[in-house]
């Protein structure tokens, strides 16, 4: 028996389960109060039902309709009164508003209309999802506590899928997740550590909750979550031994002890690993330049995704400059497939044919489109480390913390296409609480610091 055919007979076994599971959790954001609703949307985003048979170029999977677009924007309805949201059009809001705008209108020339179509479904969920956790944050029904009540029970989904039925990420290439991919699910508990470490409070289970974090993360066995694992870990280090300071920026002499601490947990990891799960895919990423895995082509998809990223350079290499500056259409890379035979991509994605969406950018949008992506990015970027760094923002550190492991997501994978999934819920978490919550901290800050000093003088006179 194949793999595909495991996979496959594995995911004809949990799909009622994970139908079930859909429904109850929609059911949660539709009726429940606004805070149990959020905590529902959380949960319902460890469920990814596969129908049978389904093939994601000729078909639509309305439950993942209804996960991306259905559910976020009724939560954003009520958690506004029904009313249409006030926005602040800043440059991230323009700048996604014209990606979509221009995703939309490339999907004209795109061999994959319906492919097409959900991609730009997908970029509008990532940009209502991020108003709904904005909004939340904001009027704190988000909080420390719901993160932490949304990781354990999500880590309790991961058991029953992995421990009791055994999921297809288990059966395959033995790795921990709930119902969903491992590096979605790995990438959520990554986010939850990140919020949790630069936290301005300490909940209940907060220690706790830290350490299953990081256990959960190496149990999910995925590799790039465990690089941006161990950044974040670094950039926390960094924080804590004060050596990223609001006045000289990075101390240089401060750097070394957390980075000879973090080098001692990495070879501490390595042997812990080739000791207790040398079948684990994190033990292979260990083992790169031993005699067992020489090179990166000898490790797991490795090989595939150079020889996508080696097709995709060659194409645009030798396109004509309209084809360079507006790309192929959205949803396009799907021809790269098998040499191109479109009739052999019908049982794949397009939107996530190449696992790079820098390089995807430039082939089906063009230099436009990436253009407006890196402009997107840098803008990001220098405004956390902005906050971070200058304004001492200890939520937007938070983001500083994950910028390697979204970079790194946006290089190896295609994130783009997951706004609903754990993945996309923990970034955007990561993302809307450095941004929301980082400027009411310092604000609230200010005041104190105000106060005090007001008091000081008044004392003095």
């Amino acid at each position: 028996m194949t793999t595909n055919d495991l996979l496959a007979g594995a995911l004809r076994e949990v799909y009622p389960i994970t139908l079930t599971l859909f429904w109850i959790f929609a059911l949660g954001v539709l009726f429940l109060r606004p805070r149990w609703a959020l905590l529902s949307l959380l949960l319902g985003a460890n469920v990814n039902v596969i129908t049978p048979g389904f093939l994601s170029a000729t078909s639509v999977g309305w439950q993942n309709g209804v996960q991306t677009l259905v559910l976020p924007t009724v939560l954003l309805l009520r958690l506004t009164g029904f009313k249409v949201p006030r926005l602040r059009l800043g440059f991230p809001a323009m700048a996604w508003a014209a990606l979509t705008l221009y995703a939309a209108v490339s999907t004209l020339w795109s061999p994959f209309k319906l492919s097409g179509v959900k991609m730009i479904g997908f970029l509008a969920g990532w940009f209502i999802l991020y108003l709904v956790f904005h909004l939340a944050w904001e009027r704190r029904i988000l909080d420390e506590g719901l993160l932490i009540a949304a990781l354990w029970c999500s880590l309790g989904l991961a058991c029953i899928q992995t421990y009791v039925l055994g999921s297809p990420e288990q059966v395959v290439t033995h790795q921990f997740t709930s119902f969903t991919a491992a590096e979605s699910f790995a990438i959520f508990l990554s986010s939850i550590l990140a919020l949790l470490l630069f936290s301005t409070g300490r909940p209940w289970l907060h220690g706790v909750s830290l350490a299953a974090c990081v256990l959960g993360v190496i149990l999910a066995g995925d590799r790039t979550a465990l690089i941006g694992l161990a950044s974040l870990l670094f950039v926390w280090l960094l924080h804590r031994k004060k050596a990223i300071g609001t006045r000289y920026g990075v101390r240089f002499a401060a750097v070394v002890p957390p980075f000879v601490v973090l080098l001692l947990l990495f070879l501490g990891f390595r042997a812990g690993m080739a000791w207790g799960m040398p079948e684990s895919r994190l033990n292979e990423l260990m083992q790169l330049g031993s005699n067992s895995v020489a090179t990166l082509q000898d490790i797991g998809t490795v090989a595939f995704r150079l020889d996508m990223y080696e097709s995709t350079l060659s194409e645009v290499s030798g396109r004509a400059l309209p084809a360079l500056v507006f790309g192929s259409g959205t949803a396009s890379g799907g021809t790269l497939s098998f040499g191109g035979q479109e009739q052999y991509v019908i049982g794949m994605d397009p939107n996530r044919t190449i696992h790079d969406e820098f390089l995807r950018a430039l082939y089906e949008w063009g230099l436009i489109g990436l253009g407006l992506g890196l402009a997107l990015i840098f803008h990001l970027a220098g405004r956390s480390w902005h906050l971070a760094v200058r304004e001492g923002s200890l939520p937007a550190m938070a983001v500083v913390g994950m910028l390697p492991a979204m970079l790194l997501l946006l290089v190896d994978g295609n994130p783009l296409s997951s706004p609903a999934e754990t993945m996309g819920m923990g970034l955007l978490l990561v993302l809307t609480y450095g941004f929301s919550a980082g400027p009411q901290v310092a604000k609230m800050r200010a005041r104190a610091t105000l106060a005090k000093s007001s008091q000081k003088r008044s004392v003095a006179e």
